[in-house]
């Protein structure tokens, strides 16, 4: 009775707290967003940790405290609080890494504390004894140690298959509910009402976990229900201590065993540390085979129901039953590995968002194309992604852009990677007028209106040229939405998707948005500046009537969008705030570099440190805070800075150089040919990157970090928001408060008088940048949202 009450109790209160955490969760920002090898399609709260910590804790802590239960009935020896504790302990380090990012190292020493204090509570692996109760092993001192790597292993089972919604709290609930049966078989009420408690908490966790999930439980969750699984299982089945008993909480655990096991394997077979994640779990090669995320997890319950019946009955069956089962859980196990092919090494992965990540095996190596970011030309091999789509997933798209081939942005290659995948694009654009300002003659009086270009079909409407001054730049902008807009409404209505990849101005989002109405055509914006942040940079606070009334620009388009993309995490905050996006309508997709570079020796001997300036040189690039860091450098030799680029702040900054004497170390290079860039590449030790901190823009993580982190260089940065993350995750450079030229200053100078410092940084970017950065991570994630959009994601 005492455990019933505790099960309902536990579902009360994280039936409650749920909504709670996921408050929380946004409140601080513990948001999961898509990416990587996540495949949900919306930034989603992961504390959900929280609330069924408080549902398992709470019945726990009122029967040992104000029960009078400090044994929980264990008898002599066992520290009811003191195994609690242990369980606040792996809370903590789950809590601290879904809002912080512990450390690996610093998470399973946490792990290894708390399976320390639940083994000094009493918790202990027993002696062993035969059928007929003899002692067979005598555990001695080494019950300690091996209670700590057995605590330690299930705490890490479940927080591996938690890849799924509703995956890791249906399996412990399972998992739990057949613990409860051996328990009351063998009349332990330690167990069962520990399970009891887990059951009830992850029932009513799985009202907001199973997909589409609301929330995801995080570490703190899966950490903890792991840890819990493994007390209850030392309370229960390990008392009793013969062979086959010791098999039992494994057994009825055989899921997230098997795949914890084959994670081990496939990581030692290639060669690579154990906290490295891979796609090749047992949900990702049940996606890999077609399921959806609903039919995958249903199917594992399926299977973990199997090999918990299984525990029950070899928990209470007689010798040959045993013997029997547990020949028919190696079967099933065996075929899973065989079927699955869960031990072969993953070499070669793609994460796409919102739909099946494809990745492959050692024996299915595919090519890997690449290149530039940036730059398309004629000559160039075209990608073809990982292959043509069946004729019912190929879409026809309309890309809206103000800005395309021969300009260099980044979408031309994404358009013609779409093409290369079997989809029809066409690109609705103006007259290619970027960075000169000037229309060339091959566009001017109707000339080239039309083109296809590598497959791409090409609309072009007229506009007014960008010139060389903030009037004629705002008219350029304006003229582009007025004269697409009025083309749209001459298009068909055939097309499945609109794709908007929005720099500035968000203006060119408006006929998007007005295609969209007239003909009810899902609308995807990839919002690669933020407005009117952007429009902030340029005006600072003058004309304060402008940004209100761009502001309400930005709303309604960004509202309009079905699906508004985001090349930074920190997006997601702003367009809640400002713009009322919800989280639900949000998706992350970083922008991608040529990986070319990966396979280039950046590296020469030479004399001095050089740092590296590559790319714009505009306002949002804060060049001040570089020359201001210089001036403040009490060494005033052994190193240069070299600016390669251009932009509006070139001769501003040519100008403060040579009135402030800084010549000899400051170097400008002008815009250089893209095919030169591996020499100033190999020239530099490390490059700077400092975006202006005043805005929302400071958050935005720019193309040429990518380049940086792809040509193996550290990463000194002036920045906060994506910038900051990504390079103190990577591990790959340093990063001082945005605008402190000062501090900024003793970097560099530290670098200068010891290059060694560097050491390891580069290596570091290069490996960041091959998990999340490649162009092919990218356009999976792409694809997988328009066809999501569309309505012919069939997966």
């Amino acid at each position: 009775m005492q455990a019933a009450i505790a099960a309902v109790v536990a579902f009360a209160i994280t039936l409650i707290a749920t909504p709670l955490s996921m408050k929380l969760a946004k409140r601080i920002g513990a948001m999961d967003v898509p990416g990587g090898r996540h495949i949900h399609d919306h930034a989603t709260p992961r504390l959900g940790g929280v609330a069924i910590f408080l549902g398992v804790m709470i019945p726990l802590v009122v029967v040992v405290f104000l029960f009078g239960e400090p044994t929980l009935g264990l008898g002599a020896g066992v520290s009811a609080p003191g195994l609690l504790a242990s369980l606040v302990i792996v809370f903590l380090a789950g809590c601290i890494d879904d809002v912080k990012q512990l450390n690996p190292k610093a998470k399973l020493a946490l792990q290894i504390i708390a399976a320390i204090v639940a083994a000094a509570s009493g918790a202990l692996i027993s002696d062993i004894r035969a059928y007929d109760g003899s002692v067979v092993l005598e555990m001695g001192w080494v019950a300690y140690p091996l209670t700590v790597l057995y605590l330690v292993a299930f705490c890490n089972i479940v927080n591996l298959i938690d890849g799924l919604d509703g995956l890791a709290a249906g399996t412990v609930g399972i998992a739990a509910a057949a613990l409860i049966a051996v328990s009351v078989y063998r009349a332990n009420a330690a167990t069962t009402l520990i399970c009891a408690c887990l059951v009830g908490s992850c029932l009513a966790f799985l009202k907001y976990n199973f997909h589409p999930a609301k929330t995801f439980m995080g570490d703190s969750g899966s950490l903890l229900l792991g840890f819990a699984l493994g007390i209850a299982s030392l309370t229960g089945s390990m008392k009793v201590s013969t062979i086959t008993a010791i098999a039992v909480p494994v057994i009825i655990a055989g899921v997230p065993v098997l795949d914890t096991l084959a994670a081990i394997i496939r990581r030692v077979r290639g060669k690579v540390s154990f906290d490295t994640p891979d796609a090749g779990h047992i949900h990702h090669s049940l996606l890999k085979l077609g399921y959806d995320q609903r039919s995958v997890v249903l199917t594992m319950y399926a299977v973990s129901i199997v090999f918990a019946f299984s525990g029950v009955v070899i928990a209470g069956a007689g010798l040959t039953i045993r013997a029997i089962a547990i020949v028919l859980d190696l079967a099933v196990a065996l075929f899973l590995v065989w079927k699955l092919e869960l031990f072969e090494p993953v070499l070669w992965r793609l994460y796409p968002a919102g739909r099946v990540p494809l990745f492959a095996r050692a024996h299915e190596l595919v090519e890997e194309y690449t290149d530039d970011a940036q730059r398309m030309t004629d000559g160039e091999e075209r990608p073809t992604g990982r292959g043509v789509l069946p004729d019912e997933q190929r879409m026809n798209i309309l890309v809206v852009s103000q800005y395309y081939w021969p300009e260099d942005f980044q979408i031309v290659a994404e358009c013609e990677d779409l093409v290369a995948r079997g989809h029809r694009v066409t690109v609705l654009t103006g007259l290619p007028n970027y960075p000169s300002g000037h229309i060339p003659d091959a566009y001017r009086h109707g000339k080239n209106r039309r083109q296809v270009h590598n497959g791409v079909e090409i609309i072009r409407v007229p506009l007014l040229e960008r010139g060389g001054n903030p009037i004629r730049l705002g008219l350029n902008y304006h003229s582009f939405s007025w004269f697409a807009s009025m083309r749209v409404k001459q298009l068909k209505g055939d097309y499945d998707v609109v794709y908007v990849p929005q720099t500035s101005p968000v203006m060119m989002a408006k006929p998007a948005a007005l295609y969209k109405r007239l003909q009810g055509t899902p609308l995807l914006v990839y919002c690669l500046d933020l407005w009117p942040e952007s429009l902030k940079v340029v005006i600072g606070n003058h004309l304060k009537f402008l940004v209100k009334h761009y502001g309400r620009i930005s709303k309604n388009l960004y509202g309009a969008a079905d699906i508004v993309a985001v090349q930074s995490p920190a997006f997601f905050e702003y367009l809640g705030e400002q713009h009322d996006i919800p989280a639900d309508r949000m998706a992350f997709l970083p922008q991608f570099a040529s990986t070319e570079y990966l396979e280039m020796d950046l590296r020469e001997p030479h004399e001095g440190v050089n740092f590296l300036i590559a790319g714009n040189m505009g306002r949002a690039q804060d060049i001040p805070v570089i020359l201001h860091a210089v001036e403040q450098m009490e060494c005033k030799e052994g190193f240069k800075v070299h600016f390669v680029g251009s932009g509006s702040c070139f001769d501003e900054t040519k100008s403060y150089i040579e009135e402030h004497g800084l010549g000899d170390r400051v170097i400008l290079h002008g815009r250089r040919p893209f095919e030169e860039m591996p020499k100033w590449y190999r020239m530099a030790d490390a490059c700077i990157l400092a975006l202006n901190g005043d805005t929302w823009v400071g958050t935005t993580i720019p193309t040429r970090l990518q380049g940086y982190m792809a040509a193996g260089k550290p990463i000194i940065a002036a920045a906060r928001g994506g910038i900051k993350s990504v390079v103190e995750s990577a591990g790959c450079g340093c990063v001082v408060a945005a605008g402190d030229s000062n501090a900024l200053a003793c970097e560099l100078e530290r670098i200068v008088r010891d290059p060694s410092v560097l050491d390891g940084m580069g290596e570091r970017a290069r490996l960041y940048f091959t998990e999340n950065f490649t162009k092919e991570m990218h356009m999976e994630t792409l694809e997988g949202i328009l066809l999501g959009l569309s309505g012919k994601d069939k997966r």
